[in-house]
């Protein structure tokens, strides 16, 4: 037991689908401990003052909330945060919807009829991926929709190219998107979003 913050079935879970991301990623199992935090500790490691968080990694430990103020997400987030270690430590300067894409998309299932909610969404891609909004759900899509187009090894080539929105112009960007998915980001968009509307019926 981690901590004796699992319990048996979650233990074995967790060792299994560690192992299931090092195989993904093509690296070493990571070690990792989980240590239960205060929302105070999750403020100082982030240097923000997100209300909702409630998990934060720090190399390689996982700082989460007490399970009972957390309830069901308790084993769900840990998943989650696992993911991060292995993208921080093979990307570790890549643009965030990638990073919370991939932990959405081994952490959780994916449901078809998110994509209808996804639908109702007007906002410009490019606000999305240069931090302009923060939307889990979209980052699982475009990471899922990635890899069923056009592969994992684009999607990692990809990781490996774009930067946070802070140190990337849209520009930049662009022409990332153009080398190695041989499309703009305006129709990798409109290919996304065909995507969705073909997944929501």
């Amino acid at each position: 037991m981690r901590n004796n913050l699992l319990n048996k079935k979650e233990e074995k879970e967790l060792e299994e689908y560690n192992k299931k991301i090092a195989e993904f990623f093509g690296m070493p199992l990571e070690d990792f401990k989980i240590e239960i935090a205060t929302k105070e500790k999750i403020k100082d490691i982030t240097k923000k003052d997100y209300k909702w968080l409630i998990s934060v990694v720090d190399r390689n430990k996982i700082y989460i909330l007490p399970r009972n103020e957390i309830s069901k997400d308790f084993f769900e987030t840990i998943k989650h945060e696992l993911v991060h270690i292995y993208v921080h430590k093979k990307f570790p300067q890549t643009m965030g919807f990638i990073d919370e894409g991939l932990a959405e998309y081994f952490s959780r299932p994916y449901k078809r009829e998110w994509q209808k909610e996804l639908l109702k969404e007007d906002s410009d891609i490019i606000q999305f991926m240069i931090g302009a909004k923060k939307r889990y759900l979209s980052a699982f899509s475009l990471v899922y929709f990635l890899i069923k187009n056009f592969g994992k090894e684009k999607l990692f080539l990809l990781a490996s190219k774009l930067k946070p929105f802070n140190k990337m112009s849209t520009k930049e960007a662009n022409s990332i998107f153009l080398s190695v998915l041989k499309i703009d980001i305006p129709t990798f968009e409109k290919q996304w979003r065909q995507f969705i509307k073909n997944e929501s019926t």
